[in-house]
């Protein structure tokens, strides 16, 4: 598919993921992102750490001191030391946070496709037709999720494990409404759309199908013909006369006698 030809909708849906690719008529209902409550508690959790830190480097040199050691140089040591970590925290939350909100769900009217960032250089794609979409459920626990509403989303199929689900999903009895809307209105089309009629061909007592009639008789006209040979008739033989009939024609053809 050309570029320039592509939709504002699915020139958007390319910048999510190279493989993520729209069919032509295919259209974008809803992109879901992660709730924050997920990368606000690493922050809570990475800024704790760090003051916890800071607050040991405060209190070292008191320590060290009441035991007779340089306090000075070992609160300064500690202060190093507490900023070198803090550092790396801070790369560590800026890379958890890059990979948290690259996981999103695409919903479409064919289909959903569900982009999962493993890591920092690792991402899956994974697309899941409306056809064989059995159920959406929606699992919150706890006060925490039921109070800043977030929780589970999970697209169901056919088979005994599906891995399709989606974690710190925002409003998701919303989301889980919608995918339904989606899913009713793709087999509602789906039902209503009329579908081509493969004409079947039938099988000759060998069990191979046979080829219609008009394309053999198409086949046997266009195979040249061969050339065809002058007929030779044979030469008629003459007829065998008898001894009687012989005697008769010499004595016809004998010349008058001399007067």
């Amino acid at each position: 598919m050309n570029p320039q030809n592509q939709t504002p909708q699915q020139q958007d849906l390319k910048k999510l993921h190279p493989m993520v690719v729209l069919q032509p008529g295919e259209r974008i209902i809803a992109e879901i992102k992660r709730h924050p409550f997920g990368i606000l508690s690493m922050y809570f959790a990475g800024a704790v750490a760090i003051g916890v830190l800071f607050i040991l480097a405060a209190f070292a040199p008191t320590l060290f001191s009441q035991n007779g050691l340089d306090g000075g140089n070992i609160g300064g040591m500690f202060v190093i030391a507490a900023l070198i970590i803090s550092v790396g925290i801070g790369l560590i939350l800026a890379i958890a946070t890059t990979v948290y909100w690259q996981n999103r769900w695409v919903i479409t009217d064919d289909s959903i496709t569900q982009i999962t960032q493993d890591s920092l250089f690792g991402r899956r794609t994974s697309q899941l037709s409306m056809e064989n979409l059995e159920d959406v459920t929606v699992d919150q626990h706890g006060i925490i999720q039921t109070m800043f509403n977030f929780g589970t989303l999970k697209a169901e199929t056919a088979g005994e494990h599906s891995k399709f689900f989606f974690l710190y999903c925002p409003d998701p009895n919303k989301y889980a409404r919608l995918i339904l809307e989606v899913h009713e209105n793709f087999i509602h089309q789906r039902r209503h759309q009329p579908q081509p009629v493969r004409p079947v061909q039938p099988m000759d007592d060998y069990g191979q199908q046979q080829q219609p009639y008009a394309q053999t008789t198409q086949q046997m006209y266009q195979q040249p013909m061969p050339p065809q040979q002058p007929q030779q008739y044979p030469q008629p033989t003459p007829p065998v006369q008898q001894q009687g009939d012989q005697d008769q024609n010499q004595r016809t053809t004998l010349p008058p006698p001399l007067q």
